[in-house]
């Protein structure tokens, strides 16, 4: 099967096959969908019924889809410079901060804007070997994000941002998102749930512990519906799953880590909690406030 799946694929758009009753299961396992169910006459008036099943998704090698590689080196040549030398220069950590954290980074001018990729990269003026940028909204921009950076040499991106949850001003430091996004999908991956990077989460971890911060650990939500929220999608994720917060960036950022095998993890600071019917927003709450100045003053210190 593996091999006539990638003979036919070399030429057609997906597999369609016409597949017995006992056999349906063995083809869903390999990734195949029902279309519909059909008969056809057979002998003495009885009826032969089959499945149409249909594979459109297909492994991705990831050395056959460089264009991240190539288009940064075009980018980075352009600007007159020696692309393998600026691989070796960028910060090896960057952190992709949401808006408002962007800004009150900017605020405290510990960085300098030294690098012209992926958005911009600041590199802090105390460890050349981390830098940060604003980090793009939803899983789309920032897996469209991490490509360039992890193509221009960056080894570790670590996604700050914000995301509903229990209680306003506490921090998620996720083990991995539960996928309610298509750009999983897109790059091949087929489970529910995209893992962050484990030894960088729990060196993460140490580090944050070390200059008091306290985070939830566990796994949460990414999903591309902000505004799309209902009361059975959030029992599921929260009740069943154990999801610790709710966001939209996540699990793009951890599919191009596994991609591209590179690292990557998140922290996530509580702005806003409720359900559709009562939702209690954060913003201009010293709680908040408080939270986001800490975990800033945590990122700056070396």
């Amino acid at each position: 099967m593996d091999y006539l799946e990638k003979e036919i694929i070399k030429n057609y758009s997906c597999v369609n096959i016409e597949a017995s009753l006992p056999s349906t299961e063995f083809y869903r396992k390999r990734g195949y969908e029902l279309l519909s169910q059909a008969e056809h006459s057979v002998a003495n008036g009885k009826l032969l019924s089959y499945s149409i099943m249909r594979k459109r998704e297909f492994n991705i090698d990831p050395a056959l889809y460089n264009a991240p590689s190539v288009l940064v080196r075009k980018e980075i040549e352009l600007q007159g410079l020696d692309f393998d030398e600026y691989q070796t220069k960028v910060p090896n950590r960057v952190y992709l901060l949401a808006d408002s954290l962007f800004d009150t980074m900017l605020a405290k001018d510990v960085g300098t804007l030294t690098f012209d990729v992926g958005g911009g990269i600041y590199v802090m003026n105390h460890n050349s070997q981390l830098g940060f940028a604003k980090g793009e909204m939803c899983s789309p921009g920032l897996a469209t994000q991490a490509e360039d950076l992890y193509a221009a040499g960056v080894k570790e991106l670590i996604h700050v941002g914000f995301a509903g949850g229990n209680k306003i001003g506490e921090y998620v430091l996720t083990d991995g998102a539960y996928n309610d996004t298509s750009i999983t999908r897109l790059y091949g991956f087929k489970g529910e749930l995209i893992e962050s990077t484990k030894d960088l989460t729990d060196s993460f971890c140490r580090e944050l512990e070390k200059k008091g911060i306290s985070c939830i650990r566990g796994y949460h939500w990414t999903t591309d519906g902000g505004y799309v929220q209902p009361e059975w999608r959030g029992r599921y994720y929260f009740n069943d799953l154990g999801a610790k917060c709710v966001e939209m960036e996540g699990a793009g950022l951890f599919t191009i880590a596994n991609f591209r095998s590179r690292k990557a993890t998140a922290i996530y600071v509580i702005s806003d909690s409720g359900s559709n019917e009562e939702w209690n927003l954060g913003w201009g709450e010293s709680t908040l406030e408080d939270s986001i100045q800490k975990l800033i003053d945590a990122l700056v210190i070396s």
